[in-house]
């Protein structure tokens, strides 16, 4: 069976490409932190969000690696990244992490449960 050019080019046969994917995996883990899914701390296990995302870890990790070099998420040689735990005086003074944690998370106190 022959493919038609047409048809390529007007979309009939459409693809996700890993770097879309991977930005999708990116809007949401980046909602997920600043809506407080993840306590501060957590650790973010890559083959378990691939499981979760029912995907390879590639493309989680191009997004953990994205949020990593924005801030949201630390990585150190040989571990999981995880989520910074920030005191109040380090979100005072870190206007960039403070501006992507704006829509929902909070820095590191004590909660009342």
């Amino acid at each position: 069976m022959k493919t038609n050019v047409a048809d390529i080019q007007e979309g009939a046969m459409p693809s996700l490409s890993r770097d879309s994917l991977s930005e999708k995996i990116y809007g949401r883990l980046r909602l997920a932190l600043m809506t407080g899914v993840y306590d501060s701390g957590a650790r973010l296990n890559i083959r378990g969000l691939a499981a979760g995302y029912k995907t390879s870890p590639t493309p989680v990790r191009e997004a953990v690696m994205q949020l990593v070099r924005e801030g949201a998420l630390e990585l150190r040689l040989g571990h999981q990244p995880r989520v910074p735990v920030l005191t109040i005086p380090q979100y005072i003074q870190n206007p960039r992490k403070r501006a992507f944690l704006s829509k929902g998370s909070r820095p590191n106190s004590r909660r009342s449960t």
